[in-house]
């Protein structure tokens, strides 16, 4: 970053106003700032429509231009500068709003203006902060009587209006508005700027009261909500992605699809139900058997869709494990030739880490900002990989909302196995489906292999889809893949038939239990019969980092035992000869069973099917639909692809009453909170919400507490992040029931040697990266520990 200061004199580095602590200047930042606004106008361009503002691009320049002014208060440039002084923990966007009357008359609307003053007012603070920091005329007063040493400089240093025309007699100033209005004519922005009128705009009343004070809150129905709501996103997008250094957003090309062409000369041409995918241009529901290519029909419709208008796109998966096994297939797919990061994944809590990080943007040491850019970097790509509540959290209000919405205005959603949700989250996205599609213009494309026809038919109305594309007859009239055998009794009672298996040297066997202790017991048995290059477990207690590991070395030739648990059912595009599996309800079975044939090239492979699961399973999968789904596949000895949807419709006629009230129940609540959702706005209540549902708890093996410490101080926040294990919270409760769950504080410090505390939740659980973390204990040591 250009640092526009002189160190001849310090009334040298007066004429070139900081703009972070790091000596580049205000113009500079600005620079970069619209850096990002114009990658926003190519990469998110219904922005326009969506705003329902006609002058959208031209209200977010502006707003870029002077959302930073007040920070040539004086006293504030002292503080960039670590100077002493008199700032008194102002709000240099108090200072900046005045400055939106700098325009000749006819410029903008008074409407306009007051659009621009509240987007400004609140890129750091939402209304209610500010409000909480607030000091009145009287009490400035007050404090100016009490107080000898402002008597003597002959006035209060918060003195708004005194403030203001300080910034206007900086040398600094000028300067900073002549690069402005440089900028503008060469963005097509051209305004004449005069500062005549600044200083007397707010002579009645100062900035807070006359916007903040006096805002009233507006309804989605309305245009101004959204003329606020996607002005105030896009200004903190400019501001953050431009203090982080982002030098570019990249979109997805036609360049990027090439594989669906190599994909045609290998089979000769693709499936019916890919193309008729590739040939729609709304929103669509695709019903076709795992392993018949849905994937690539996804990207053939999400292709067709960036033809007509760009936008980010989103792949949303139920699992963390098919997430890293979708982001590692795409990243590989669509590899991009300048080598830049097309397809993201979104980890844990990174985007909040670097929101409240930039949040301080003033206070971050260059070296910081370097490892907060490239991280940004991994999750500003045009394609990212998500679970839902990525994305449903906005809806809830949660901190940033604002600028999670700007990014889902025009996006393109695609949602792989919506089946496996549970009432309560299919309800929160049949709801947010409703809302994006009619006020943000997102295009949705939802794809099942097991649906049943209830919730297909809920979905067919939110996106006001008639037929859903289903795969052609020829399709599903192949030859079956699969001869379902029940074994009577639990797992434990045929492992020596599992060993036999593993004797075969050309056979790869795939175990499923439902339960993380079942699949690590199973594990252990079976292990011995292998080396370790042979054999795998794959769950969801082992570590990011480790997991990763686990599922590159799922696709190696030489594995041939695999043990997993619901993680194997989605988007694992692997092919093994023999299962044995735990029971399931007949959508989770039928996703299980996706993995054994894969391809259609073998005859009919063995699925055993065991009577009994674990003595735990009640918890996870309701009696009544396993006993439903046993009863079914006594009746069968294969599964016929033309049967599956009345297979499904035998066990699903709708859900249980007490399911039936969740959805009902889950969905009126989100749609309250969405009503309540408004610009310039905290929301708490509706945080609580969005919070108090999970059922997980992020927690660090306690051997990897030093590793995660070191990187949480260098602030790589990815790297700490992948050493953390999810927990359901029962097994969370469990362990602090048993003493094993510690809280540590991990100091941060920031230029100022001011300091933070991060928190973390740490299992003395013996965790390694073969099997993962079990309940045995394995106690927290560190000598350097601060309480």
């Amino acid at each position: 970053m250009t640092t526009l200061t002189s160190t001849s004199s310090g009334s040298d580095q007066i004429k070139f106003p900081w703009g972070k602590s790091d000596g580049s200047s205000l113009t500079e930042h600005i620079r970069s700032c619209l850096v990002i606004f114009s990658a926003l106008r190519d990469c998110i361009p219904s922005l326009t429509q969506t705003s329902q503002a006609e002058n959208f691009w031209k209200l977010l320049f502006w707003a870029i231009c002077l959302h930073d002014v007040g920070k040539l208060h004086p006293e504030f440039q002292n503080v960039l500068k670590n100077i002493k002084n008199l700032w008194i923990r102002q709000r240099h966007e108090l200072y900046s709003v005045p400055f939106t009357e700098l325009f000749n008359p006819g410029t903008f609307t008074e409407d306009e203006l007051i659009l621009i003053r509240q987007a400004i007012l609140a890129h750091h603070k939402d209304f209610q902060s500010l409000g909480e920091k607030f000091k009145d005329k009287r009490w400035l007063e007050m404090e100016f009587d009490e107080e000898r040493k402002y008597q003597k400089l002959g006035y209060h240093p918060e003195n708004f209006l005194m403030g203001v025309e300080r910034i206007i007699a900086d040398e600094g100033f000028q300067l900073f508005l002549k690069d402005i209005e440089a900028f503008s004519k060469s963005h097509g922005f051209a305004a004449s700027l005069s500062t005549d009128t600044v200083k007397h705009c707010f002579s009645e009343a100062h900035p807070f009261q006359a916007i903040a004070k006096s805002y009233r809150k507006s309804t989605p129905d309305t245009d101004i909500y959204w003329q606020q709501m996607m002005l105030w996103g896009a200004l903190k997008l400019c501001d953050h992605y431009g203090s982080a250094g982002i030098e570019k957003l990249h979109n997805l090309e036609n360049s990027h699809f090439k594989f669906l062409y190599q994909i045609k000369e290998t089979y000769g041409a693709l499936y019916y139900h890919q193309h008729s995918c590739g040939a729609t241009h709304a929103n669509l529901i695709l019903v076709a058997p795992t392993g018949s290519g849905k994937t690539e029909a996804a990207m053939a419709w999400l292709k067709n869709q960036i033809k007509s208008e760009q936008g980010r796109a989103y792949y949303i998966l139920p699992y963390t494990a098919s997430i890293n096994a979708m982001h590692a297939r795409l990243t590989e797919q669509m590899a991009s030739p300048e080598e830049s990061p097309i397809v993201g994944v979104q980890h844990g809590k990174l985007t909040d880490y670097l929101y409240n990080f930039l949040e301080i943007e003033h206070q971050i040491e260059p070296s910081q900002l370097e490892v907060i850019a490239d991280q940004y970097r991994k999750i500003i790509t045009p394609l990212k990989i998500i679970t839902p509540f990525q994305i449903l959290k906005f809806g809830y209000g949660v901190k940033g909302f604002e600028t999670g919405l700007a990014h889902l205005s025009g996006a393109k959603l695609i949602f792989d196995e919506i089946h496996a949700y549970d009432a309560r989250t299919f309800a929160q996205i049949n709801i947010f489906l409703q809302y994006l599609i009619r006020h943000l213009g997102c295009k949705v494309m939802i794809m099942t292999a097991t649906m049943p026809g209830f919730m297909l038919d809920i979905l067919k109305k939110t996106l006001g889809v008639k037929c859903e594309i289903r795969a052609d007859k020829q399709f599903l009239e192949r030859k079956p893949r699969h001869a379902v055998i029940l074994l009577e009794d639990s797992i434990w009672d045929h492992l020596e038939k599992i060993e036999q298996e593993l004797n075969d040297p050309q056979k790869k066997v795939l175990v499923v239990c439902n339960t993380v202790a079942q699949a690590q017991k199973v594990y252990e048995e079976l292990s011995s019969l292998l080396m370790a290059d042979e054999r795998v477990i794959l769950h969801s207690r082992f570590t990011g980092r480790d997991r990763q590991t686990k599922e590159k070395k799922i696709f190696n030739d030489k594995t041939r035992l695999l043990v997993g648990t619901q993680a194997i059912e989605v988007s694992l595009d692997i092919d093994f000869d023999v299962m044995y599996t735990e029971p399931a309800p007949i959508d989770r079975l039928l996703q299980r069973f996706g993995r054994i044939n894969r391809r259609y090239k073998k005859p009919p492979c063995p699925i055993y099917v065991f009577s009994q699961g674990g003595e735990n399973d009640h918890w996870i999968y309701p009696d009544n639909l396993v006993d439903a789904t046993l009863a079914c596949l006594k009746q069968i000895s294969h599964i016929h692809e033309k049967e599956i949807q009345t297979l499904m419709d035998k066990v699903y006629d709708g859900w249980p009453e007490k399911e039936q009230k969740e959805f009902d129940e889950t969905s009126k609540m989100f749609e309250f909170a969405l009503s309540m959702l408004a610009p310039f706005s905290k929301h708490r209540e509706t945080e609580e919400k969005f919070y108090e549902q999970f059922t997980g708890v992020q927690v660090l093996p306690a051997s990897l507490f030093q590793e995660y410490q070191s990187f949480i101080q260098k602030r790589d926040f990815i790297k700490a992040d992948r050493l953390l294990v999810g927990l359901q919270l029962s097994g969370f409760s469990q362990l602090y029931s048993n003493g094993q769950i510690l809280y540590r504080r991990i100091p941060l410090f920031n230029k100022k040697d001011k300091e933070e505390n991060h928190w973390i939740s740490v299992a003395q659980c013996r965790y390694d990266d073969d099997i993962g973390m079990t309940n045995e204990f394995e106690p927290f040591c560190d000598d350097n520990f601060l309480d």
